[in-house]
């Protein structure tokens, strides 16, 4: 009997699914990297290696980390690096108010709330622009929001797959771009603060350092998935049957209780009335005759050193918190401080891989400064790159192919970006490309490339729910369905940040 050939698709996602599969963990990945780091430091300091920095104009020469007075230096200042690491106590302070949120399934109600009642001529705009919202809730809205666009499809006579690839593509595909900073954005702004810096020392960049780009982002990008679904997608399924489910129950899915309609109304007013104080404690003098979230001789509260902007994560945790409680007060969920206690821990437990990656990360990241491997390598590796000729567009290209297949393999967006940013922003930094240009880019190349990754941890789920509808489903059908969102996302956000560049346009605050 003759073998069927598999259709080249599948044979490269296969092949990317085991390459992926043979990788060490990104603990291990740090680990080499810190001891190639130690190892090559040594030999770079033996030859002499030095180079000319670019902001001080003074010679910066290779650390050897193998000497004993470097090894001993690393080993009594371990907990100190892993204690002092900004991606480790920002993101387990956000944590704080997004786990609580999560789990005390506020977001999910507002989810059902929102897509819920619509008519059928909207429900696929409603189910993207749900999904772009909710990326700051990636989870919970990769869970609860594909089955439930499937079954709007269905009670609109439209065929399901479409809303629950339409669902998943603007949850993940766009996890950078949302009209409110996140967790991902002070996330992602500890790694490239202290990236920075190693260029220049005075640099501070706050976490709303991309939110102009983001938020504009987010707008043309529901009209992108949009566009995908009605044009490409969904005509694919028009007039085809599905397999009908016993198991699709829309009441069941999309019910709402009195009592949790309710508790929706007072945490959004939670919402609104911390909105409201954080606008009095900006505008309303203090005794030293500044509003308390602006600061003495600041002017603007979108300064990257305003009150406001450095306390950022203070007030996003907050801002997450306070529906988060209220809901879960009013559902009968909090109704002492044990409760309250079990919620917390439940969403910080689910941090302990980043904290152990954060360990080992931090121990990387601070050798590779102490060892000025970072400087030497920014500029010989700008001055390769403007050799070749490879500036403006083409560089960002090629930096957002990089990411996009780096992510293929490694779809952590902190692990990812703890290794890049140490290389590329210095680089980028020597050429003339601000930190925040160069986090813009790589954002575009990891986020885009999300749905079409084997490795991403809710693809199966996803299979399961397309599964109910068409059998014998694989990565195939799924890569086929959702490509043409990864390449019409990366090639219109490129074009955006391309808008933004030569009209020198601010991508943040």
């Amino acid at each position: 009997m003759e073998k069927t050939k598999k259709p080249f698709t599948a044979k490269a996602l296969e092949a990317i699914e085991i390459v992926g599969n043979k990788l060490p963990s990104p603990i291990a990945i740090f680990m080499i990297l810190t001891v190639a780091v130690i190892l090559i430091s040594g030999l770079l300091a033996n030859a002499g290696t030095s180079v000319l920095h670019p902001g001080t104009g003074e010679y910066v020469y290779a650390t050897n980390l193998m000497s004993v007075t470097s090894l001993q230096e690393w080993v009594t200042n371990a907990l100190l690096n892993f204690r002092n690491f900004p991606p480790l106590h920002l993101g387990l302070a956000v944590m704080i108010g997004a786990g609580l949120a999560s789990h005390t399934k506020f977001f999910e109600t507002v989810l059902k709330m929102s897509v819920s009642n619509v008519s059928p001529k909207l429900i696929s705009l409603v189910v993207i622009i749900a999904g772009v919202l909710g990326s700051t809730a990636s989870d919970a809205f990769t869970i609860a929001l594909p089955p439930l666009a499937a079954l709007l499809f269905i009670g609109a006579g439209r065929h399901p797959l479409p809303g629950i690839f339409a669902a998943f593509a603007s949850v993940s595909a766009t996890l950078s771009a949302n009209p409110v900073v996140n967790s991902l954005d002070i996330l992602l702004q500890s790694f490239t603060n202290p990236a920075a810096q190693l260029i220049n020392p005075d640099i501070y960049l706050s976490p709303a350092m991309n939110y102009i780009f983001m938020a504009v982002s987010s707008v043309i990008l529901v009209g992108v998935i949009y566009f995908v679904t009605e044009k490409i997608v969904a005509p694919r399924f028009d007039g085809q049957a599905y397999e009908k489910d016993s198991t699709d129950d829309m009441d069941a899915l999309t019910q709402v209780t009195d009592q949790e309609r309710r508790a929706v109304k007072f945490s959004l007013l939670g919402v609104a009335v911390f909105a409201i104080i954080l606008v009095l404690l900006s505008t309303i003098p203090t005794s030293n005759g500044y509003p308390f979230l602006l600061g003495e001789g600041i002017d603007s509260i979108l300064a990257g050193q305003s009150i406001f902007m450095r306390a950022l994560v203070l007030i996003v945790t907050i801002f997450f918190f306070i529906p988060g409680f209220i809901f879960g007060v009013m559902t009968g969920q909090i109704k002492s401080s044990h409760d309250l206690f079990k919620l917390l821990s439940k969403g910080m437990s689910e941090m302990g891989p980043f904290i152990v990656i954060a360990f080992f990360a931090s121990q990387f990241i601070s050798l590779f400064a102490q060892s000025n491997l970072a400087v030497i390598l920014a500029v010989n590796g700008a001055n390769f790159i403007q050799s070749i000729g490879l500036t403006g567009p083409l560089l960002f290209i090629a930096f957002i192919l990089l990411t996009a297949m780096i992510n293929m393999v490694m779809l952590s967006a902190s692990a990812q970006w703890a290794i890049f940013a140490p290389i590329f922003i210095p680089m980028f930094y020597v050429m003339g490309y601000s930190p925040e240009l160069t986090t813009a880019i790589y954002r575009i190349g990891d986020s885009a490339t999300n749905i079409i990754s084997p490795l991403h941890s809710y693809l199966p789920l996803i299979i399961v729910y397309v599964s109910k509808y068409k059998k014998n489903v694989g990565f195939g059908t799924l890569f086929a369905n959702l490509l043409p969102y990864t390449l019409a996302i990366g090639v219109v956000w490129f074009a955006i940040l391309l808008v933004f560049y030569f009209f020198r346009l601010p991508l943040g605050f």
